[in-house]
């Protein structure tokens, strides 16, 4: 009978052992989550529907504020602009470069849509997602979405590509005529 007790006792302690390591683990893993600063673990599928939140002490961030480098997402920019001023329903075709310091946004419209207000729509879109010292410029000249699209692989810290860069913005700009659609 002291056998079976001992047995009972044994298995008791073990099974009590093994659900407080459990819920241990269960409550790191939940800290962890709730982690602002802990960037890995923030990879799951839900993220799109998370809202956004970071807390630092003013310590934590004079150390990360010497170790990070700030930088903007040229591809993932562009083709936010490019998928919102389409969501609109008056353009048929958009092509968008996103530079260090200029928006360049080319645009096929819907014919009942009046050039300066697809322009306008354009533009606002570009200020509504990027930095406003940025330069947006925008055209509905075919030829200019091909020139964009040349430039779709190529790097910023090349002086060709700032070159061309530079003659399509001026090309953009004497067309317009308006500086509104500048």
């Amino acid at each position: 009978m002291k056998k079976f007790i001992y047995s009972v006792v044994s298995v008791c302690l073990l099974m009590l052992s093994i659900g407080c390591q459990q819920l241990q683990s269960t409550d790191d893993e939940q800290l962890e989550i709730l982690n602002p600063n802990d960037h890995n673990g923030s990879q799951d599928e839900g993220r799109s529907t998370k809202l956004g939140y970071v807390r630092y002490t003013k310590e934590e961030y004079s150390v990360d504020q010497n170790n990070e480098e700030y930088t903007i997402d040229r591809e993932e920019t562009a083709n936010m602009i490019t998928k919102t001023i389409l969501q609109t329903g008056d353009f048929n075709e958009v092509a968008t470069l996103v530079t260090d310091e200029e928006v360049i946004i080319a645009f096929d419209k819907n014919p009942d849509l009046n050039e300066n207000e697809a322009a306008d729509i354009a533009k606002k879109t570009a200020r509504s997602i990027l930095p406003s010292f940025y330069e947006v410029y925008t055209t509905s000249n075919p030829y200019h979405m091909d020139e964009i699209h040349s430039l779709h692989l190529e790097t910023t810290n090349d002086k060709e590509n700032h070159k061309v860069i530079e003659r399509l913005i001026n090309g953009i700009a004497e067309e317009n005529h308006d500086p509104k659609r500048r």
